[in-house]
């Protein structure tokens, strides 16, 4: 059957970025993939780009073809929504990291300014809901709730996924990206866009919020990206 394959790590980044590594290590995903019709990349070609070395600039010839942009996917975006909350906190990640960076935000909202929402990615404390001064802190929230709150708010700050970078986009955002401890692939992510003046990051270890995130609202932001082109494009692509 005719399949294809979606993804946007064609390069794995590794530590130290060993040149001669990256490139086997592309070689071999280049093999594992060889029986699909064509790799669809979530990204676009170009200045506006958003996975860098990740799925751009390869080192070897995946074939005529066979490397097909489709653009960012994300269910939000695409409409105008009044920013009406100041920072949006979305706690995520593996522990301990998640409880350490969840404990630090907690700790700093007290001496912020403007309205912020956390979502503390707790499933089991979907109805916890408490506030800290001019923060709303929610045990959990839930996938539509949480594209709201990302919608509405003028600066995000959360860890550096490759979703969380594709929902950011959608509406053109500043943030404030915190990358798991030992997530390469997060870590150059949030080092790549700093680089480019869009965001700001950090290492946790070294996070000031109040400081982080004027530096976020400094920035100029992601570039807002369409994301209803993904699945006409796909759709072309069927014989």
């Amino acid at each position: 059957m005719p399949s294809y394959c979606l993804f946007h790590s064609l390069r794995q980044i590794i530590p130290g970025r060993p040149a001669w590594l990256e490139r086997a290590v592309e070689r071999a995903q280049r093999h594992l993939l060889k029986g699909y019709r064509a790799i669809l990349v979530p990204d676009v070609d170009g200045a506006d780009s958003l996975a860098g070395d990740l799925a751009h600039d390869l080192e070897l010839d995946w074939g005529p073809g066979r490397l097909v942009y489709l653009g960012p996917l994300s269910e939000l975006g695409g409409e105008s929504v009044r920013e009406d909350i100041d920072y949006f906190f979305s706690i995520s990640g593996v522990e301990p990291h998640h409880t350490m960076l969840a404990q630090r935000v907690l700790a700093a909202l007290p001496s912020l300014h403007g309205r912020s929402v956390v979502a503390l990615g707790r499933p089991g404390a979907a109805g916890d809901v408490r506030r800290i001064g001019d923060a709303t802190i929610h045990g959990y929230l839930d996938r539509r709730t949480q594209g709201e709150m990302l919608a509405r708010a003028r600066v995000i700050v959360g860890r550096s996924g490759y979703t969380t970078l594709m929902e950011c986009a959608a509406f053109g955002k500043r943030a404030l990206f915190v990358p798991t401890p030992g997530q390469s692939e997060q870590e150059y992510l949030a080092k790549l866009h700093c680089e480019r003046g869009r965001v700001f990051s950090t290492v946790q270890s070294a996070l000031d919020i109040a400081r982080d995130l004027q530096r976020a609202d400094a920035a100029r932001g992601l570039p807002r990206l369409r994301v209803d082109t993904a699945v006409p494009r796909f759709l072309a692509l069927l014989p």
